[in-house]
């Protein structure tokens, strides 16, 4: 006589947690949204909230990747990805780093923008930089940049 094994209660099977996954140098990721690929690069900076990878579109254009770290349940950092590229789209401005493109690809939130050459810091510690020619262009870029922030409430 064989003997009955239990039959699963779909009730009783949880989905599969989401898991952020970290890109790896070398590695192409595409867009759904776009279309796009983007091929990553090293870590180049990071924040309380992400992660920031140098990266390739399929021009050869130096980008960046914001990766969003997983802080908190997978639908709070999705709201978090939504609400910080409607920011970045209703404050376009010249002074004000460009995005291009955002998606989610394997459960992590990606925000692709223009990538800066280097930070202010780093642009005046450059050697033979001539650092009283450029800095009435320089701070009237910034200055540019905050007052557009706030009469825009940010």
């Amino acid at each position: 006589m064989t003997e009955q094994l239990p039959q699963p209660n779909p009730q009783n099977i949880l989905p599969l947690a989401k898991m952020a996954i970290p890109p790896s140098i070398g590695e192409v990721i595409t867009s759904m949204a776009t279309g796009n690929s983007y091929t990553m690069g090293e870590k180049i900076g990071e924040g309380n909230f992400g992660v920031v990878y140098s990266c390739k579109d399929i021009w050869e254009n130096d980008l960046a990747a914001k990766v969003l770290k997983p802080i908190g349940t997978y639908e709070n950092v999705k709201a978090s990805a939504t609400e910080e590229l409607i920011k970045l789209v209703h404050l376009r401005n010249p002074h004000i780093t460009f995005v291009y493109d955002a998606f989610e690809f394997r459960d992590t939130f990606y925000i692709i923008t223009e990538r800066c050459y280097c930070s202010v810091k780093q642009l005046f510690s450059i050697q033979n930089f001539n650092g009283l020619t450029w800095l009435m262009p320089i701070a009237r870029s910034l200055l540019q940049a905050v007052h557009y922030l706030h009469i825009n409430n940010y």
